[in-house]
């Protein structure tokens, strides 16, 4: 995968477990964000496939893949003052034949996908007004609206204050959608990815069940600092200092 004449990923493979959460791993630089938009299809890679069920994801069109994978970037915006129940909306004009977001049916999946992520009272509330933590409800929201069998995640927790991460990725694991976040922080990794993948440098440096990949080795090879985990009511990530 090369981005105009810079190389960010090289014969990266990766297998997504379905209903399950994948964290990408790596330090800054690494290529996470360039492979989950692969992943997602936003992204062409200049070498290789992306599969969904036996299909090129990017020969899939535009409205077809968005019923089944919805993306939510690390940073949201918008250009002009949306209410919360305006900025849901939009994740249904891939199920729209008219580019509408008219129609009971979808009032409902609007409605559901409010309460769902708890921002029902907010619905008439501006967008620019929320804080950071509801801001990124709003669009996980706006992505289930999507009514998707994928969610990828690109640093959902990254400006998000502690309440705000658990109980972003508590909600996260109560969806049980096949999950591809790309998150920093690897104690939450620990706590809530089922397998993960380790990437440094554009290369795949390992990848599979937390447990057996988050090792000591690797987070001091990859991730320079001495840590380890430890298992108790959940697996924990331990650090000690740095390797620098």
């Amino acid at each position: 995968m090369t981005i105009g004449s810079t190389r960010i990923l090289t014969d990266v493979s990766v297998d997504v477990p379905v209903g399950k959460i994948t964290g990408l791993l790596g330090p800054n630089g690494a290529g996470k964000t360039t492979l989950l938009r692969a992943m997602c299809g936003t992204l062409m890679p200049t070498k290789g496939k992306v599969r969904l069920n036996g299909r090129n994801i990017h020969r899939i069109g535009p409205k077809d893949r968005a019923k089944v994978i919805a993306y939510v970037e690390q940073h949201q915006h918008a250009d002009v003052d949306l209410t919360v129940r305006q900025v849901v909306a939009l994740g249904r004009i891939p199920h729209s034949n008219q580019w509408t977001t008219k129609g009971e049916e979808t009032s409902a999946i609007i409605d559901k996908s409010l309460q769902t992520v708890k921002l029902a009272h907010l619905a008439d509330r501006t967008w620019n007004g929320l804080s950071g933590g509801e801001r990124q409800r709003v669009h996980l929201a706006r992505a289930l609206a999507q009514e998707p069998q994928i969610l990828g995640l690109d640093e959902p927790t990254n400006h998000l204050d502690l309440n705000n991460q658990i109980s972003f990725l508590n909600l996260i694991r109560d969806l049980g959608l096949t999950t591809i976040i790309v998150i920093h922080d690897l104690d939450m990794a620990a706590a809530y990815c089922d397998e993960v993948v380790i990437l440094d440098q554009g290369l795949r440096i390992d990848g599979g069940t937390t447990r057996s990949t988050l090792t000591s080795q690797h987070m001091a090879d990859v991730f320079r600092v001495e840590a380890n985990t430890q298992e108790d009511d959940r697996l924990r990530v331990l650090w000690s200092g740095t390797t620098d």
